[in-house]
C-alpha cells in the first residue's frame, strides 16, 4: 500500500458548493427562457386579438338587413320630393362599416343633402381615433330609373347636376364620409333591390307644349299622358337647368295632365336644346315608386302654339 506524501492531495472531484452553482444557473437559464417565451406568447396573443385600428374615414363595407318605408314630409332631399300623401317609397336598411379617423374622434350623421337616396334621420354616432363601428342607416331610392341603369353613382351625381358622388354619411362639420369601392358596390345592389317591384318604368308622352310670356315671366307648359301600372300618379315639374318646376298633379288618371316650368333668362344648358325632368311617383299598394323622367323641349313636339326659340 502506497503511502500519501504530506505535499500530495487526492482528487475526491469538484467541490460540491461549486456543482450547486452551476445546476442554479442552468435552473435560472431554463426560467428565464420560459419566462421569456411565455412573454413572447402572451404579446403574440395580445397583438393578434387587438382591436384593427382604421387608417382613414370611410365607409368600408355595407350590407342589406331589412327592408323599411321610408316617408318624407319636410325638407327633401336635393333633386327630390316629399313623400305623396298615403304612400311610403320602398327603403332599405342598410348597415354600414365605418372606419375612423385615426387622428381625431368624429361626430356622424346621416347625411341631409343626398340626391341619389332619401336618408332617414339618425341619432350622431360619436366614433373614437383609430376605431370602426357599425351604423344602420335607411335609405330609399330617389329614382328606379338610375338605381336600375348601374350608373356609376359615385361619379355622376345626378343627372343635371354637378358630380358629388354618393353622400349617406357625413361629420358634424359638413365633411362627406367616402364609400370604398366595395361599399359603393353593394349600395348600387341595395338599390336595385328597393326598387325590385317597381315594375316598369312609366312612359310620358307630350300631347302638347306651349312656350308664352316673356322673361322673367317666361313658361314652358306641356300636356302630357303616362302611362304606367298604378292606382294613382303624383307627377311633379323639377327644377332643372335653366328651369324652375312649378306646381304639381295627383291624378287616377295618367290622361291630359298639364306641366309647368317657369324660364331662366340666363339658362345654361348642352346645344341649346334644355331638357325638362318631371318626378313621377307610381302609387301602387300604398308604397310610392318614384322616377324622373326627362324630355328634352325641342321644335318638333305637338304644339298647342308654335314654340318659340330656344331658351337663352
Amino acid at each position: 500500500m502506497e503511502h500519501v506524501g504530506p505535499s500530495e492531495v487526492l482528487d475526491h472531484g469538484s467541490n460540491p458548493s461549486s456543482r450547486g452553482r452551476t445546476v442554479g444557473v442552468v435552473v435560472t437559464t431554463v426560467v428565464a427562457a420560459g419566462l421569456a417565451l411565455a412573454a413572447i406568447g402572451a404579446g403574440m396573443t395580445w397583438w393578434a386579438a387587438r382591436p384593427p385600428v382604421s387608417t382613414e374615414l370611410a365607409i368600408t363595407g355595407l350590407s342589406v338587413i331589412g327592408t323599411d318605408p321610408v316617408t318624407v314630409v319636410a325638407e327633401p332631399p336635393v333633386g327630390a320630393l316629399a313623400t305623396p300623401a298615403g304612400a311610403a317609397l320602398p327603403g332599405v336598411t342598410l348597415r354600414l362599416a365605418v372606419g375612423g379617423d385615426p387622428a381625431r374622434s368624429t361626430e356622424l350623421i346621416a347625411s341631409p343633402t343626398d340626391a341619389i337616396v332619401y336618408v332617414k334621420e339618425r341619432p350622431v354616432v360619436n366614433l373614437a381615433p383609430g376605431a370602426f363601428t357599425e351604423v344602420d342607416l335607411t335609405v330609399a331610392p330617389v329614382d328606379c330609373a338610375l338605381a336600375r341603369e348601374g350608373t356609376d353613382l359615385n361619379e355622376a351625381g345626378y343627372r343635371w347636376r354637378r358630380a358629388f358622388g354618393v353622400e349617406l354619411l357625413t361629420t358634424a362639420e359638413g365633411v362627406v364620409v367616402p364609400l370604398s369601392e366595395q361599399a359603393r358596390a353593394s349600395f348600387g345592389e341595395a338599390l336595385v333591390r328597393a326598387c325590385a317591384d317597381a315594375g316598369e318604368a312609366p312612359e310620358l308622352t307630350v300631347v302638347a307644349a306651349r312656350r308664352g310670356g316673356e322673361p322673367p315671366l317666361e313658361t314652358i307648359s306641356l300636356i302630357v299622358d303616362v302611362a304606367a301600372m298604378a292606382d294613382r300618379l303624383v307627377i311633379t315639374p323639377l327644377d332643372g337647368p335653366g328651369l324652375r318646376g312649378l306646381g304639381a298633379a295627383d291624378r287616377r288618371s295618367g290622361q291630359g295632365i298639364p306641366l309647368l316650368w317657369l324660364v331662366s333668362p340666363r339658362a345654361e344648358h348642352n346645344d341649346d336644346v334644355p331638357t325638362a325632368y318631371t318626378q313621377v311617383f307610381v302609387v301602387r299598394g300604398g308604397t310610392a315608386y318614384p322616377w324622373i323622367l326627362g324630355t328634352p323641349i325641342t321644335e318638333d313636339l305637338p304644339t298647342m302654339t308654335p314654340l318659340t326659340t330656344s331658351i337663352r
